[in-house]
């Protein structure tokens, strides 16, 4: 992924173009592993069960891991789109804020996780992680946002429309995927099959903006 991003923001900021396509660069990463999240998570206890689900592991383990990965793989949005504002201060000469910040998450880690497992066990430290994960990007995207390398009040209405679109879907898809019953591998491909759908759900607002772009674009 930094071989993709890092090369294409660089030339994006000699193209005078850099802040939309970051937005842009932003909201599909975001969005498409929220979309990713989803359906996993529906799909939690057929995935855990076909990777962990034999040997001496028990239903209730299975049932145990299965919660925990409910809460786990919130963290993966969070990583995909700190990782891309990571990549758009590398491109525009500014390595130290990403530093500054990654260190910040690693001195509070260790403390924030031992406060969950001290009040909440296992869920604790894995709902630990997804929040350290989640203060690193409201960092990213608050220095972003006061280097000018980011308009939140515009974007965020974007932002807002796509991951609306993707959930108005998911609740009918996630109930009637609840309503049936499935076996393990079954169920992951039904999953899947949902993904897609939210995928291509919570991108027709962005190709309309897409849209909007190319002609302002063709314009200048």
């Amino acid at each position: 992924v930094q071989m993709l991003l890092l090369p294409r923001f660089v030339h994006l900021r000699k193209s005078g173009f850099d802040i939309p396509e970051y937005a842009r660069s932003f909201r599909i990463g975001f969005v498409f592993s929220v979309c990713v999240a989803l359906a996993a998570s529906m799909a939690s206890h057929d995935l855990v069960s076909i990777c962990f689900g034999y040997g001496a592991m028990t239903q209730e383990h299975v049932e145990a891991v299965s919660q925990l990965f409910v809460i786990g793989i919130w963290a993966v949005p969070l990583i995909v789109a700190g990782f891309t504002w990571q990549q758009v201060f590398y491109a525009n000469e500014q390595p130290s804020i990403p530093f500054k910040v990654g260190l910040l998450q690693a001195l509070l880690c260790v403390p924030a996780a031992w406060y969950g497992q001290y009040y909440f066990l296992e869920t604790g430290v894995m709902a630990s992680s997804v929040l350290m994960q989640l203060l690193g990007l409201v960092l990213l995207v608050v220095i972003a946002q006061r280097c000018g390398l980011y308009n939140f009040s515009h974007e965020f209405r974007l932002l807002a429309q796509m991951l609306g679109a993707a959930f108005v879907v998911f609740v009918p898809l996630a109930a009637l995927y609840g309503s049936m019953d499935f076996s393990p591998v079954t169920g992951v491909i039904a999953a899947c099959v949902v993904g897609t759908i939210l995928v291509i759900a919570s991108f027709v607002p962005d190709a309309a903006i897409r849209r909007i772009m190319l002609n302002m674009r063709a314009r200048a």
